[in-house]
């Protein structure tokens, strides 16, 4: 099973718009429409972790986020 510290060292090591596209995913259950290939061929194995942690894991998550417009 993937940890909280386990998906929190995965997103925060993903480079600036790979980062917006997971926490995107995060917020909205969904990639966003105009994501590159690129980008959600190296999101599938964290979307796959995600959704394979409890929901617990994922709303903890979501609660350490930074704010919006501070990441």
């Amino acid at each position: 099973m993937t940890t909280l510290d386990a998906l929190l060292a995965e997103l925060n090591a993903l480079k600036v718009n790979s980062r917006f596209h997971a926490i995107w995913f995060l917020e909205h259950d969904e990639l966003h429409p105009e994501i590159h290939f690129v980008i959600r061929e190296r999101l599938e194995g964290f979307i796959r972790r995600v959704a394979e942690a409890s929901p617990e894991v994922r709303t903890a998550l979501l609660a350490a986020l930074p704010p919006e417009g501070t990441s």
